[in-house]
């Protein structure tokens, strides 16, 4: 009897999946220190193709604002970059802001816990930081 041959990649076989993450984004003043406009890139850094229809979300201080579907496909090493439609009001001196990419995990991706990017936008600018992804 002959026993077929077994590799380390023939037990684990890799499955090739899309990894969406909020590689940029940036707020645009509409009212300087009053309204601002939120911009986004989703990059797939996954093996994969991420289907079209899946949602960004858009959250501001805790607080869930918009859903935005992703319409296009998005192939590995890819960028899609959109604006969520609501004008955002400055709910004091200072807005933490939080993009995330494959709201509600529509996708099956390589990595479930990148797909934030988030900042604070502030009045006056000095007071902002800088973007962060994660």
């Amino acid at each position: 009897m002959t026993l077929p041959s077994i590799t380390p990649n023939s037990i684990f076989a890799q499955t090739e999946l899309p990894d969406l993450v909020i590689s940029e984004k940036h707020e645009e003043w509409v009212v300087p220190g009053e309204s601002y406009a939120v911009y986004y890139t989703v990059e797939n850094i996954g093996t994969a193709t991420a289907p079209a229809g899946h949602n960004t979300h858009l959250v501001i201080d805790g607080h869930f604002v918009e859903e935005k579907e992703v319409p296009v496909p998005v192939a590995p090493g890819e960028i899609y970059n959109d604006s969520f439609n609501t004008i955002v009001t400055l709910s004091s001196d200072m807005d933490f802001v939080k993009v995330f990419a494959n709201r509600p995990r529509e996708v099956e991706e390589s990595n479930e816990g990148n797909n934030l990017g988030y900042n604070y936008i502030a009045w006056p600018p000095e007071r902002q930081d800088g973007a962060q992804t994660e």
